[in-house]
């Protein structure tokens, strides 16, 4: 909870300086070095004021609305890459069990030195 709050204020904070275009690139950051997890982006990201539910229309406002939209931008690459990643778990397991020999089609080692006795 506490990362949602920090999330909070760092969009707060963001908007009203000149840095509000780095907000995704500061977001992913904060992700990729584990700062932040996926839950907490996503809790941040339902709560209305997030999206400046409590503020009165105007500037301030329409750049919360940016920042709540580059929130969702993120969401969904999240959630796009973790089923990209289940995808390929379970083609690997596909693969892996397509490419394994069952034990009918593995020659004993009695068989191998007759096939390499009739094959000299």
């Amino acid at each position: 909870m506490l990362n949602v709050f920090f999330l909070n204020v760092l969009q707060r904070h963001i908007v009203k300086s000149a840095r509000m275009p780095l907000f995704g690139q500061i977001l992913a950051a904060l992700y990729q070095t584990d700062v932040v997890e996926e839950e907490d982006i996503k809790a941040w990201h339902a709560r209305p004021s997030s999206q400046g539910a409590d503020l009165e229309p105007g500037d301030e406002k329409v750049a919360f609305g940016k920042t709540w939209i580059v929130g969702a931008h993120m969401i969904h690459q999240l959630e796009e890459q973790e089923s990209s990643e289940e995808d390929e778990d379970s083609e690997d397991d596909d693969e892996t069990a397509a490419k394994s020999p069952s034990a009918a089609n593995v020659p004993s080692s009695d068989e191998e030195e007759e096939s390499g006795e009739e094959s000299e």
